[in-house]
């Protein structure tokens, strides 16, 4: 028997939002603002600015951003690539936005956040380029003396009047720039008194526009496609002239008793086969048989009343790598229409897997990647509820848990589905690589927070539960529990009481987690579209994201650092144009690979070695003693996801066994 691998992260995943259970377009998603509930010891909404300590939290990790609405940038692909923006609604009617920005390989000065809300006759529009006196180290709550800010008003949302600055309808502008242990290259955080468009805005605009320092930038933005459409013009002006508030997305803002509906939300630990570790598929061996692969998909129901045949998955895979943003290119169907069960679960039927196919859908191993990426997305089922909300609605596998000293592995970069660029035969991509959590080489011993990186994969398995509706208890004449009833009894009310405080950890997503214990190895991925854009007066070459790929790595023992490189395989063309950033020419409509190499360094620095190796007839003198750490159990891979150690003994195991036959 033989093991095909795959692995995890978002895809189409926008927190807060609640979607119809097949939209016809993402921009039709309605964003529903969440309320500040505070967490235990800190009350209110986070707090960069005034007071002292602990109120007083200067990063951009405040805990107080727990119950946070979460729009993803851009929202058709996966929460791993480019940039997010958190939403509150605080006392005082104050929606608080914060932008973090994953995928830029520098903060520039001409990087730039947009802003807009709106309501009915009135519309704001807000702009801020970082400047050139950005911080070259990682930083909190940075004013914007130096930064570039532009603003606007409106009557009509299309014809826009010069602001003077500073502006009184946002305050406590600041942002960020983070280090190598930060998930995010820079970040921007604002305030916007709601009272400026009459308590409740009705649509909203955030982007981003990422510089990349070396010519080329791309835009992440929600709604999609707000300014930047999918069109061939060939050249795209981002100022105010191209922004129509008509092509903004609605919001709604939840408050205490009607806090912001869940949705059903699959996450990125919530997808794989068993049996365990759920990251293998089990294929057959010539000679023999293996039909034990359950594919499954177990969402995070949020109260949904999912039982039979609620909701349904269709699963497919796609070699290892990046593909572009679109679920129709590049993968292929291996189950569809599979059912939930009586718990609102989804386990496929056990089918079987060989080196030429997957539950009987042709898939040839001997000329395909053995690793595999895996897409699974929900919809309604043949018996779905009346109100059907989906929070998340598609995942795919594409992050992997792996071990090093050393870890080599190969991708393929696909542009398959674009239509070829005029009068040339291959299209430029670009590999942006961050990593987070992997020192460089040094002298200082480090050793893995392995107690942190077990619970970061337990609480991405087994995020906590978010805001509900406070409702009286009718045991105690009507007053409210202390604490929310599991089974509400009686009629609710709509109280605006102080909230029970939420679990810090919903602050974070599911890869925020991961990505603050785990070294972490992403690469962000972009192709040419052969268009340019004009932000500021400068013009750019015009990328668009494509979905990104990595590793979270383990190691057992001390290290002294970890060492990476990229480098293109079977003559394709690999160019470094910055630190971590790269070109590689890829065939129009093909695909090309890379082979990226990750080192935990098991030796000091300077350290010179200890017993080289000796030429003839040199005798090692017994004073030199040369030992090796020892080797890792995978302890930590074992009890959590399954992950890349677990695969290799197990595959090492199966292969000896077979081979002693």
């Amino acid at each position: 028997m033989n093991s095909r691998r795959f692995s995890s992260a978002a895809l189409s995943v926008a927190l807060g939002l609640s979607v119809a259970a097949a939209p016809t377009s993402a921009s039709a998603a309605t964003a529903c603002v969440g309320h500040a509930y505070g967490v235990p010891g800190l009350s209110g909404g986070p707090n960069w600015t005034t007071g002292s300590p602990p109120q007083l939290k200067t990063g951009l990790d405040d805990p107080r951003w727990a119950g946070s609405t979460r729009l993803y940038l851009p929202e058709s692909t996966s929460p791993t690539t480019e940039a997010n923006v958190r939403l509150l609604v605080e006392s005082g009617n104050i929606l608080v936005a914060n932008y973090q920005i994953t995928g830029d390989p520098a903060a520039t000065s001409g990087d730039t956040i947009w802003f807009g809300i709106g309501s009915g006759t009135t519309y704001f529009l807000y702009e801020l380029s970082l400047g050139n006196s950005i911080p070259t180290t990682a930083t909190n709550a940075v004013g914007t003396t130096n930064a570039v800010i532009t603003a606007w008003t409106s009557t009509n949302g299309t014809t826009w009047n010069g602001a003077l600055l500073p502006v009184s309808w946002l305050s406590v502008v600041n942002y960020w720039v983070g280090g190598s242990t930060d998930p995010y290259t820079w970040g921007v955080s604002l305030k916007f008194d709601l009272a400026n468009v009459g308590g409740g805005a009705t649509n909203l605009f955030t982007a981003a526009f990422i510089d990349s320092g070396l010519g080329s930038a791309w835009v992440s933005e929600w709604p999609p496609n707000a300014v930047v459409a999918n069109t061939t013009t060939p050249s795209i002006n981002f100022d105010e002239t191209a922004i129509d508030a008509s092509k903004w997305g609605p919001i709604t803002l939840g408050t205490y008793a009607s806090p912001c509906s869940d949705g059903i939300a699959l996450g990125i630990t919530q997808i794989g086969a068993s049996p365990a570790p759920d990251n293998i598929i089990n294929t057959s061996s010539a000679g023999s048989s293996h039909a034990d692969n359950v594919f499954f998909a177990h969402p995070s129901l949020n109260g949904a009343g999912i039982t039979t045949n609620g909701i349904k998955a269709k699963f497919r895979l796609a070699n290892w790598g990046s593909t572009i943003a679109d679920p129709n290119a590049g993968w292929t169907t291996i189950l569809s229409d599979i059912q939930s069960n009586a718990s609102g679960q989804i386990d496929a039927p056990g089918c079987a897997a060989a080196l030429n196919n997957v539950c009987g859908t042709p898939l040839d191993f001997s000329t395909q990647d053995p690793h595999q990426c895996m897409l699974v997305e929900l919809s309604a089922g043949s018996a779905p509820p009346p109100q059907l909300h989906f929070a998340q609605s598609s995942v795919y596998r594409n992050l992997d848990f792996d071990t090093a000293s050393v870890l080599k592995r190969q991708a393929e970069i696909s542009v398959k589905g674009l239509a070829p660029l005029p009068n040339t035969t291959v299209r430029d991509t670009y590999l942006y690589v961050q990593t987070i959590n992997m020192p460089g080489p040094s002298d200082e011993a480090h050793l893995l927070p392995h107690e942190a990186m077990r619970r970061a994969v337990e609480v991405a398995k087994n995020p906590p539960a978010r805001p509900q509706p406070r409702q009286p208890d009718p045991g105690e004449g009507g007053k409210i529990a202390a604490r929310p009833p599991a089974a509400p009894k009686g009629k609710a009310a709509a109280l605006e009481q102080p909230p029970f405080p939420l679990d810090p950890d919903l602050a974070k997503d599911a890869l925020e987690h991961l990505e603050s214990a785990w070294p972490t190895y992403l690469v962000h991925v972009y192709h040419d579209t052969g268009r340019f854009i004009v932000s500021r007066g400068q013009k750019y070459k015009l990328l668009e994201p494509q979905v990104p790929f990595g590793y979270f790595v383990d190691h057992s023992g001390p290290y002294f650092g970890f060492d990476h490189t990229i480098e293109g395989m079977n003559g394709a063309q690999l160019e470094a144009l910055g630190p971590n950033f790269y070109r590689l020419v890829v065939p129009n409509n093909g695909v090309a690979k890379i082979v990226s190499t990750i080192t935990a360094l098991e030796k000091p620095l300077g350290k010179k070695e200890c017993c080289p190796s000796p030429p003839i007839k040199v005798e090692i003198k017994p004073t030199c003693h040369c030992s090796t750490l020892p080797v890792s159990d995978n302890s930590l891979l074992a009890t959590s996801l399954g992950l890349a150690g677990v695969a290799c003994t197990v595959l090492v195991t199966r292969r000896r066994r077979r081979n002693r036959k």
